[in-house]
C-alpha cells in the first residue's frame, strides 16, 4: 500500500491495484503454492532488531516475534536464529491480526497472562487496538510506512509509549525490568 501512495498514487489506486484478480494477493498465493515465497534474509531486518531482542533476552524477558505472514516466512524467520523464545506467523496460528485468536495464541505460546505482555507493532488497527482489546499493553513503533502514513494522537495516547525506532524500546521497558510499573501511555 505504502509503495503505491509513495509513488504518487491515491487511495483509489491502492484499492484498484489490490482488488485486481492478478494483484499481489493472488501472486503471493501462487508463489506460496509453488513454495517460492519471497526469501527473507538477515539484511531485510531493521538494524536494531537483533540488538534489541538480544538485550531483552539477556535480561530474562520472554521475546516473541509474530506477524501476519505465510508459513514459509515463519520458517525463514526461525532460520535467521533471532534472539526470540517464539516465532509465530498467522498461517501457523490459524488466525491473523486483528483477530483475538491471533493474540490468544501468542499469549498461550509465551505462557503468561495477557496483561504481562507488551506487544510492539507499527499499525494502529492490527497491532495497537487489537492487542489492547485482548488485554495486552501496546508500544507503537513508527518505523516503516504505517508510522509515517497513519497517525492518531488519541489512539497513540493509550499506548505504553510511541517510539521512533525499536532501539528506544529498552528505555521504555527499563522501569518494568527494575520492578516498577510501566506508564499507561507516553512518548519515548
Amino acid at each position: 500500500f505504502g509503495a503505491v501512495i509513495a509513488g504518487g498514487g491515491t487511495v483509489e489506486d491502492v484499492i484498484a491495484r489490490f482488488a485486481r484478480p492478478d494483484g499481489p494477493s493472488h501472486q503471493r498465493a501462487a508463489l506460496e503454492a509453488a513454495r517460492l515465497a519471497p526469501v527473507l534474509e538477515d539484511g531485510d531486518l531493521y538494524p536494531d532488531v537483533r540488538p534489541v531482542l538480544g538485550w531483552l533476552r539477556r535480561r530474562g524477558v520472554a521475546v516473541g516475534v509474530a506477524g501476519n505472514q505465510p508459513a514459509a516466512v515463519g520458517e525463514q524467520l526461525r532460520d535467521l536464529h533471532l534472539p526470540a523464545d517464539i516465532v509465530a506467523v498467522s498461517a501457523e496460528l490459524g488466525s491473523a491480526k486483528p483477530d483475538p485468536r491471533f493474540f490468544a495464541g501468542l499469549v498461550d505460546r509465551i505462557g503468561c497472562s495477557p496483561g504481562a505482555v507488551v506487544y510492539v507493532g507499527d499499525q494502529l488497527d492490527n497491532d495497537v487496538l487489537a492487542a489492547q482489546a485482548c488485554g495486552l499493553r501496546a508500544v507503537r513503533v513508527l518505523t516503516g510506512p504505517w508510522g509515517a502514513l497513519v497517525r492518531d494522537p488519541a489512539i497513540e495516547a493509550t499506548c505504553v509509549a510511541v517510539i521512533d525506532t525499536l532501539a528506544a524500546l529498552p528505555g521504555v521497558l527499563a522501569p518494568l525490568l527494575a520492578g516498577q510499573e510501566l506508564p499507561d501511555h507516553g512518548r519515548a
